[in-house]
Formats: structure tokens, sequence, C-alpha cells
């Protein structure tokens, strides 16, 4: 779960930044593949989710 998820939001994190974010209110399932070499930076998930929730958003 995100921090400050609202029902029916969930989050799947993978290694080098990877994420299926699902959003069943908004009808939105957002899949990132790839290779960040500083996924484990701080502050990079936090920035990961707060796009996802941006392009959720502009649906």
């Amino acid at each position: 779960m995100p921090r400050g998820a609202h029902p029916g939001e969930f989050l799947a994190r993978g290694i080098y930044g990877q994420y299926i974010y699902i959003d069943q209110v908004a009808d939105a399932v957002i899949v990132v593949t790839g290779a960040d070499r500083d996924f484990r930076n701080e502050g990079v998930h936090q920035s990961n989710v707060a796009m996802m929730r941006r392009i959720r958003d502009a649906l």
C-alpha cells in the first residue's frame, strides 16, 4: 500500500524501479518496467508513486 493510500489503491514494487499501480476507484492500472540503478536512493520511491498518481489524475 502506498503511503496515504485510499481504499482501492494498491501498489506492487519490484527491483530496479518496476511497479504495478492499481486504483480501482479510478479504474486505472499503470505498469512501469525499467532499470533505474538509483531505485534505492532516498525519495525515489515516493517520487515514482507521485508520478503514477499524476498520470492517474490525468486519465
